[in-house]
């Protein structure tokens, strides 16, 4: 064979083992991408996207463009978490499989955030979690949820709702005023001991009598 032959061909068998290995690397790899939108078909601007490798554990993150847009690249063939959120609004993760050297593409949705809610009772049913409870000091007021009201049904009685917060101030009073009045009217029967008899002084029974008088008006403000 000819020297230059020779060179020529061991020169392109050179080129093509050399670059062999990154067209292999190429191939490996894979892209997911997709749109995100709401519940309502709308597209989510800016929204923030998580892809997770399950068997490494590695994860790649991307925000989506303005037309809700995202896209990862560079992602080894495996399973996949796909997770999106946005302001206010979050979704369930996703799982998709990609392949070696196949383009992707999964759609995202997600729906605005909400407080969690007990369901209602049934009727004729009794639950420990809708039972009314008298507020402690560092609690927050009762509210016509804590009956078992739903809350499309408490949002159109706010005629009943201040009247609920109006009952339970006034039994706060109840309550103190009771534990009040106990302190004259055993003060009352202690001293009815001295009170009685002739060698009594009339001190004692000025006392008793005011004491008795004393605990009769607070019962009464209490009863009223």
């Amino acid at each position: 064979m000819h020297p230059k032959t020779t060179k020529l061909f061991f020169g392109v068998v050179l080129i093509c083992v050399v670059s062999a290995n990154p067209l292999r690397a190429q191939t490996t790899q894979s892209s997911l991408s997709g749109t995100v939108t709401d519940s309502g078909g709308r597209v989510v601007a800016n929204a923030q996207v998580v892809v997770k490798n399950l068997s490494t554990g590695e994860s790649s993150d991307t925000q989506a463009d303005s037309a809700g847009l995202y896209s990862v690249s560079n992602l080894a063939a495996g399973d996949y978490e796909v997770s999106a959120s946005a302001e206010g609004m979050s979704g369930p993760a996703a799982k998709v499989t990609l392949a070696a050297g196949t383009p992707q593409t999964l759609p995202l949705i997600l729906t605005s955030a909400t407080v969690q809610q007990f369901p209602a009772t049934p009727p004729g049913s009794a639950s420990s979690a809708n039972l009314p409870n008298a507020p402690a000091s560092s609690q927050t007021a009762p509210s016509l949820a804590d009956l078992g009201f739903s809350k499309s049904e408490t949002q159109s009685n706010v005629a009943q709702q201040a009247l609920l917060d109006k009952r339970t101030h006034m039994l706060k009073i109840h309550q103190r005023m009771g534990l009040i009045t106990t302190i004259p009217m055993v003060a009352s029967v202690v001293t009815s001991l001295n009170a009685g008899g002739r060698s009594e002084g009339t001190a004692s029974r000025d006392l008793h009598v005011a004491l008795g008088a004393l605990t009769g008006d607070l019962y009464g403000i209490t009863a009223y």
